[in-house]
């Protein structure tokens, strides 16, 4: 079945940057895979170093460590989705783009860039945004604001190419 593309044109925000990207690394758990293994390493180590301390004194480092961690790691995410968008320049080129049974297609002044279904590892629907995955290191940020009615097709699209939403 070869449905009608799905066309847009637009361009992207800081704004539209900054949440996709947040979006992006927390689909990713940036910063928490390694947690664990620090906060276990830490304990191992209170043990080790505190053998006749109390309980309490042997596990606060730990439960400190993780705690601090969990409540900085979004804030690193946010930051560093900002300096992203700060520094990524030529997202905010006027761009036209196209989706189709045989893939994803863009371009801008300076660029075209194809993408067939299969270089897409998934997808991912926000309030504002649709996330087009490329591997575990890329994220196509597209608003739905410059969608307007083709959302819901676009949706079916992606669901029918690459599965259900991440």
């Amino acid at each position: 079945m070869d449905e009608s593309p799905i066309t847009y044109q637009g361009q992207l925000t800081q704004e539209d940057a900054v949440k996709g990207m947040t979006a992006f690394l927390v689909w990713r758990r940036t910063g928490y895979r390694m947690l664990p293994v620090w906060t276990i390493g830490l304990l191992i180590a209170s043990f080790v170093l505190n053998p006749r301390g109390s309980l309490v004194s042997r596990l606060l480092p730990a439960v400190l460590f993780a705690g601090v961690s969990l409540a900085i790691i979004p804030v690193i995410r946010r930051n560093g989705a900002r300096r992203f968008a700060r520094d990524a320049r030529h997202l905010y080129d006027p761009f036209t783009s196209r989706f189709s049974s045989d893939g994803f297609d863009t371009h801008t002044e300076r660029d075209r860039t194809h993408r067939d279904w299969s270089d897409f590892s998934g997808w991912r629907e926000l309030d504002a945004h649709f996330l087009l995955f490329e591997g575990k290191s890329n994220a196509r940020i597209l608003p739905k604001r410059l969608l307007g009615a083709q959302q819901d097709a676009l949706r079916n699209l992606f669901e029918r190419q690459l599965g259900p939403a991440a």
